[in-house]
């Protein structure tokens, strides 16, 4: 099965499958130098047998050739072809009755250019010859071997390596006595054993014809051709032994892993270096001692103690760079060094933060592996693990990482497992209580500390690189990695004097090999070869051509993206790979891969023909008519540029790029957006203010509105530039924010138990002083700033854009729902009376009427008004049945409304507030399934009559809150009919079904209502404040809400019944809202509800809540399968469950709430809980309603996964 979605994988595995399932790995490899394939057999042994009977293992292009189980094909296995470029899971059966301990074996072949697999040509070598060198890292792991899909996955292993007799076999594991076997064929096999568990993507091997060198007595050996520069080589090891004595040392433990060997391999390795246990794969120019130290510092920590989940890589990262700066201080006897590597980890994280989206810079994320993201997770961690020591001490903190690995160096470790063990290590064993604030350097976005803090956590000042201008510092008196920090921080400022740079630094930036990278990539980050140079592209095709780092070129190609566009970087891209095709060492599918990553997919586009403009330079129109059928996204969000006068004092006009692209995927909502330079385009035309203009003759396919200069009528005037840029900002915040938060806990708030010292508390109450008016004007980037960096943890608060909100019916919110809103806020339309704004007011009348529809309401006589919320839609409709029973509220005490118990509570409230005396509102009794006892419902209207009582109003429910319970429409039609009641239909939570075949069977009768709430924000992804109350007779709305009083200012004539509008207009269908609803300023609501039925077509809604339908079936049955669970009732999308054991109803009850409570605090997933009675017993329920626009069927299997985990802990079943 295809898997793009690796954390829902991940979860389902540590469901079947704990840490620790798989015991051992014997892994049976043929080198193929000729097919360059391997053939292998992975034969993997379980101490677990999985709960579910499947072995999930992930495989990326590699062909399945047997599955065995205990040696034996089983009958029943079936294996499906995984897609050549793509991961895939290849799901294993077990036969019934498998027992523990187990082995699978899968025979399979590489594919010819797997992504692990790196074959290279050593045309350097006198040897010559073919090497094969893998690179495991978890993105390509799985195209070596079959991998558990789960990160965290740890086992030792057994390698047999066959090959050439002319080649040697390594791979990361001790190579002491190892000797190969020789085979008559001219083969031979290497066999090794790493006897330490490690994860998947810590197997490498390397195949070449090497030679061996001893470096250290039984500690390293040297892999390499026999001309390699060995007396370099031995410069770069010879301390090899003292850094393995000073890490064990600094951490508390022994190095266990016996042997750290080096394999250098050719310079065409496009990752140039790769460490794993015991093992360093390295190009000589990489083999340095700040390598080797790196290795050594990870054998404790990145192979010991791994990080779990992709959420927490920062944990291998940081830990790696805090203990080498330690290792590399003890080693230089100086914190100089260390000092400045610190200031240069902190310039590249400051430049990724500049580069990445907002929701890439968090520190807790699902990181991905190029390096942009790596650094955030390497830099950023560093720094939260040097404030940790800051904070407790640096003695405490030596004594807390032996402390730390000790803990974990049988496992793995998630961030929340480091909190806690932080929280718990200094306060019991170092009583040191830690204020250090998680929440926000796990989630913050775009949040560094500052230099002072950093300064403070170092005990050593700022390097006064960092805060003097270039002008101020000699570059013959700084050290090399002073020269480097100067360099870096030129890439943070807005811009760059490269005659005077280069001049300052003796030209050795420009020249010098260590320099020439970054110095060609300051180029690029400031556009100092500009668009309209001729060599522009050339200059940039040698420059990315002539890297062979894999990192390297992509961090290149994403500047270039950055700050030239998608379309050049396409144009350089193309033309790299032109000359590498030319040469011997075309590039690697890792390389095309990883940059192909970098370009979205092209997007069908529809530009409307526009009338051609002609500019003040006389310069021929723009040709219009070209029809572009396809066009790649723009990527970043740079903000729009302000223009200076010229000499003559004219002002410059000022171009915003808009996106004209229409998607056809509506969520790919968020398009390009950059500021383009007009002088340079030569575009200059001032007598144009607000026109639009195509331009197909340039490197971007945009629109361009051209604005004037601000002139500023009033103080509340801002520059339009700022304006747009600022709602560019918001419209990125927002969809990141909504991508960020997607797989984040549905409730962070924590523990709801009032408390003034509680984190949900100090969220709110942290605000309440510090937010004062500004007195004086303030930056909208900056608001938006604020907002930003403290929206998480608790103080977010709900969070219904996750799959895994089924606590209440909410259903998120659509990215493309918000689209409309400021164009159309920015109308500003006033749909008070339809002559105000004709299409605006028409397009809500017509999604009126759409609803008119599916109720079945006719269409000439009904009509509807949208509202705040369902409560103000069931409130108004109360009013509408009270003005019609009561028309001057004459006898308005008389008045009773009937409702159920499970009504939801905003009707017998809005009945209060219309003037019902509370004693006149009848509860009626439900039957077990939630729904209406319409016997109760005939008997109290009956003797509510016979008493001089007035029924007026009956509420029923298309789906009650608690248990989606839909009420005997026609039954209830009828009593409304004879006692000439109002029947109002309550839908917010199950209205939407309508449009689904099994709605319309269940809400059979509907049409016989008299009106009908809906509720977008829960049932179509809107966001709050949009709901639809719809009427069979619009004279009941006219009536019930008539302007009939003095308002001479608004009105056309007079008229008994209307304000503003006349029966003439009504009778045409030109509503005059005014006339008929409480509002007079009113938002036109109505426009988003058309924007987003229009933008994905009504058969696309059906199908999604016909999705939630099944969702909720597939709930049902699987949790009434789970023993020690039973179902209780539920309708539509609702599902409820309890605890189901032989004790009494308060045991039951008790435990129901335990099991609720426990896995809301797990924060997996997020139910609420309900109540139903049977026998006379009222129950609790856990409830769950699947509402939200992500939940899948998997969501069922994180509900499913969370009860089975919770059960067995309930203090009721282990009394």
């Amino acid at each position: 099965i295809e898997s793009e979605d690796w954390s829902s994988v991940a979860s389902a595995v540590h469901a079947a499958l704990p840490e620790g399932a798989f015991t051992h790995l014997h892994w049976a490899a043929l080198v193929d130098f000729d097919m360059r394939v391997v053939h292998a057999t992975a034969t993997y042994t379980l101490g677990v047998v999985p709960v579910n009977g499947l072995v999930p293992l992930e495989v990326n292009a590699l062909t399945i050739r047997q599955v065995l189980i205990n040696g034996v094909e089983s009958a029943n296995q079936t294996v499906s072809s995984p897609l050549p470029t793509a991961h895939s899971m290849l799901l294993i059966n077990l036969p019934p009755q498998t027992m523990a301990p187990f082995t699978v074996s899968i025979t399979y072949s590489t594919a010819p250019n797997g992504l692990a697999c790196h074959w290279l040509e050593d045309t350097k070598s006198s040897d010559g010859g073919c090497w094969l060198v893998t690179q495991s890292y978890p993105s390509y792991a799985s195209a070596l071997l079959p991998i558990p899909a789960s990160l965290c996955m740890k086992y030792p292993y057994t390698a047999e390596i066959t090959t050439l007799a002319s080649t040697i076999a390594v791979v990361s594991a001790p190579t002491r006595g190892a000797a190969p076997t020789i085979a008559e064929n001219g083969m031979q096999t290497w066999t090794y054993r790493q006897t330490i568990a490690v994860p998947s993507y810590a197997l490498a091997l390397v195949v070449a014809p090497m030679e061996l060198f001893s470096l250290a007595p039984q500690m390293s050996t040297l892999f390499a051709t026999e001309d390699i520069e060995i007396e370099a080589t031995f410069d770069a090891v010879s301390q090899l032994p003292l850094h393995l004595e000073l890490a064990e040392a600094l951490t508390g433990h022994e190095f266990v892993w016996s042997e750290l060997n080096i394999v250098i391999v050719p310079a065409e390795f496009c990752f140039q270096t790769a460490l794993y246990p015991c093992l360093v794969v390295t190009t000589q120019a990489c083999l340095t001692r700040s390598l080797l130290v790196e290795s050594v510092a990870r054998h404790w920590i990145s192979f010991l103690a791994p990080h779990e989940t992709w959420q927490d890589v920062w944990l291998s990262e940081g830990w790696a760079k805090y203990l080498w700066l330690e290792l590399l201080k003890q080693l230089d006897g100086s914190e100089v060094e260390t000092t400045e590597l610190v200031w240069s980890g902190y310039n590249q994280l400051c430049r990724a933060f500049d580069i990445d989206t907002p929701a890439n810079t968090r520190l807790r994320m699902n990181h991905h592996s190029m390096d942009r993201f790596s650094i955030i997770a390497r830099e950023k961690g560093y720094l939260c693990l040097l404030a940790l020591q800051a904070m407790v001490g640096k003695d405490t903190f030596d004594f807390f990482v032996s402390a730390y690995i000790s803990g974990f160096e049988t496992g793995s470790v998630t961030s929340e497992e480091f909190k806690m063990y932080c929280e718990e290590y200094f306060t019991l064993v170092e009583d040191i209580p830690i204020t250090l604030e998680w929440e926000t350097w796990y989630h913050a976005l775009v949040d560094l500390p500052s230099p002072v803090s950093i300064s403070d956590w170092l005990q050593q000042p700022i390097d006064p690189v960092l805060t003097m201008d270039i002008t101020q510092l000699d570059y013959d008196t700084l050290s090399e990695l002073q020269r480097q920090l100067v360099l870096e921080s030129l890439f943070l400022k807005p811009t760059c004097d490269f005659e005077y740079v280069n001049a300052w630094s003796r030209g050795e930036y420009s020249t010098l090999p260590q320099w020439t990278s970054l110095w060609k990539q300051l180029h690029i980050r400031h556009r100092e070869w500009r668009y309209d140079d001729p060599q522009t592209i050339p200059n940039l095709v040698n420059y990315v051509s002539s890297q062979a780092n894999i990192f390297v070129i992509c961090e290149v190609m994403a500047e270039i993206q950055n700050y030239y566009g998608i379309n050049i970087m396409m144009d350089v891209w193309e033309g790299c790979k032109e000359i590498r095709d030319q040469t011997e060492f075309p590039y690697h599918p890792v390389v095309l891969q990883r940059v192909s990553a970098l370009m979205p997919p092209p997007s069908p586009i529809h530009i409307a023909p526009i009338n051609p403009v002609v500019t003040q330079n006389n310069s021929p129109p723009v040709d219009t008519t070209t029809t572009i059928t396809e066009v790649v996204k723009e990527k970043s969000l740079p903000k729009p540029k302000r223009f200076k006068r010229d000499d003559n004092g004219s002002a410059q006009w000022m171009a915003v790029a808009i996106g004209v692209c229409k998607f056809d995927d509506p969520l790919s909502f968020l398009t390009t957006a950059s500021a383009l330079n007009l002088a340079w385009w030569d575009l200059m035309i001032p007598n144009s203010c607000g026109t639009v203009i195509h331009r197909n003759d340039l490197p971007h396919e945009f629109s361009f509105l051209l604005l004037p200069p601000s002139s500023k009528m009033s103080s509340l005037h801002l520059d339009l530039t700022e304006v747009i840029a600022a709602a560019i900002e918001s419209v990125h915040l927002g969809a990141a924010h909504q991508a960020a938060f997607a797989n984040e806990p549905a409730d962070a708030r924590g523990d709801l138990t009032f408390s003034t010292e509680s984190p949900l508390v100090q969220a709110s109450l942290r605000y309440h002083q510090e937010d004062a008016p500004n007195e004086a004007a303030g930056s909208m980037n900056e608001l938006l700033e604020y907002i930003k960096s403290n929206l998480h943890g608790p103080a977010s608060g709900f969070n219904a854009n996750t799959d895994t909100f089924l606590a209440y019916v909410l259903g998120g919110v659509l990215p493309q729902a918000n689209v409309i809103d400021y164009y159309i806020n920015s109308i500003d339309p006033t749909t008070i009376a339809w002559s105000k704004a004709p299409l605006i007011h028409r397009l809500e009348i017509n999604v009126v009427h759409w609803f008119c529809g599916f109720v079945g309401y006719p269409r000439d006589t009904s009509l509807g008004i949208f509202t705040q919320g369902a409560s103000s839609a069931n409130f108004d409709a109360g009013v509408i049945a009270r003005v019609k029973k009561f028309p001057r509220n004459r006898n308005i005490h008389l008045g009773t409304i009937y409702l159920s118990a499970a009504t939801h509570f905003c009707n017998a409230r809005g009945a209060r507030m219309a003037g019902i005396l509370p004693e006149n509102c009848r509860f009626l009794p439900v039957d077990k399934q939630g729904r209406i006892d319409t016997a109760a419902l005939a008997t109290a209207l009956e003797n509510d009559v016979a008493n001089g009582l007035v029924p007026y109003l009956i509420v029923a429910n298309i789906g009650t809150t608690s248990l989606g319970a839909v009420d005997d429409l026609h039954t209830m039609a009828d009593l409304a009919e004879k006692y000439q009641c109002h029947l109002h239909c309550d839908g917010a939570l199950g209205g939407f079904f309508l449009l689904t075949e099994r709605g319309q069977e269940w809400m059979d009768g509907i049409h016989r209502s008299d009106s009908v709430s809906f509720d977008f924000h829960k049932g179509m992804a809107l966001p709050y404040a949009t709901s639809l109350l719809v009427v069979k007779n619009k004279d009941d709305l006219i009536n019930g809400f008539s302007a009939n009083d003095d308002m001479d200012y608004l009105k056309k004539e007079a008229d008994s019944r209307f304000g503003i509008g006349t029966q003439e207009e009504f009778d045409h269908d030109l509503v005059t809202f005014a006339d008929c609803s409480p509002d007079l300023s009113r938002a036109c609501k109505g426009i988003k509800v058309w924007w987003l039925i229009q933008v994905h077509g009504l058969n696309t809604w059906r199908n999604h809540f016909n999705h939630l339908l099944d969702v909720a079936d597939k709930a049902r049955e699987v949790i009434s399968k789970i023993e020690g669970i039973c179902l209780g009732p539920g309708g539509l999308n609702v599902v409820n469950f309890r605890v189901d054991f032989n004790g009494d109803i308060d045991q039951i009850n008790a435990a129901t709430d335990e099991i609720l409570d426990k896995i809301n605090k797990r924060q997996k997933v997020f139910i609420s809980m309900a109540t139903y009675m049977e026998n006379g017993n009222k129950y609790a329920t856990a409830r769950a309603c699947f509402q939200n626009h992500n939940v899948t069927m998997d969501t069922v299997d994180k509900l499913v996964d969370e009860i089975k985990i919770v059960l067995p802990t309930l203090t009721q079943l282990n009394p």
